[in-house]
């Protein structure tokens, strides 16, 4: 954790706000998500979920020592991870609606 502090020059307050923000996007997006798995396709919104997924990796690789923007890509990649956190609720309603 020092190492880290020392890295980007902040708090370790600051620090533990990247893990704070995934739990945070599943609260605040899980339902604007769910209903996007309910109206697009299957395979738009792995899409979607895959580019966000990359833009927030890459806007973390490219920020380097800006935390700011670190914890941007941060908040892109927890939203991102929620569209494939509820396939499975996709697959399950698919197999129950042919029982």
């Amino acid at each position: 954790m020092e190492l880290t502090e020392k890295y980007f020059q902040v708090s370790e307050v600051l620090i533990l706000w990247h893990n704070n923000v995934w739990p945070l996007s599943y609260v605040v997006l899980s339902i604007p998500i769910m209903y996007t798995l309910m109206t697009w396709k299957f395979s738009t919104s792995m899409y979607v979920s895959s580019f966000f997924n990359s833009i927030g990796a890459w806007i973390r690789y490219l920020a380097r020592n800006s935390y700011i923007l670190g914890l941007f890509g941060t908040i892109i990649i927890a939203s991102a991870q929620l569209w494939f956190l509820y396939i499975f609720f996709l697959f399950l309603k698919k197999e129950l609606h042919q029982l």
